[in-house]
């Protein structure tokens, strides 16, 4: 399956379908640094494992390198946070809670809410 890595300027998102390929990506990543003379920072990484049951997790070791990597519930990428099930909420609460403060921002400005269209 052919899938593009979203990534921005030293953002990066490597997507995989089993263990086996997400370390591999991960030392070919490592090894173009290495030949490039730069280097990742493995405390603003994580790994996300998407849709494992609760009862099936099993520890696994994430390595860049010879840093450790930690799995985590949920990550922050480009200002959009997802976690492992793929859930919008927190997303949508967050969105919410920042046009709900925009509004009061306006409105403490002297603005008339009845005067507002929206």
């Amino acid at each position: 399956m052919n899938m593009d890595s979203p990534t921005v300027a030293d953002d990066m998102i490597l997507i995989a379908f089993s263990k086996h390929a997400l370390d591999g990506m991960m030392k070919i990543c490592y090894d173009y640094s290495c030949k490039w003379r730069f280097e990742c920072n493995p405390s603003k990484c994580a790994v996300i494992v998407f849709n494992e049951q609760r009862c099936s997790r099993a520890e696994r070791i994430w390595t860049l390198g010879r840093e450790t990597i930690q799995e985590a519930e949920s990550y922050t990428h480009l200002g959009l946070k997802c976690d492992r099930n793929m859930s919008s909420d927190a997303l949508m609460c967050e969105a919410s809670s920042k046009m709900r403060g925009t509004l009061n921002s306006i409105l403490l400005c002297g603005f008339n809410h009845a005067e507002l269209i929206l």
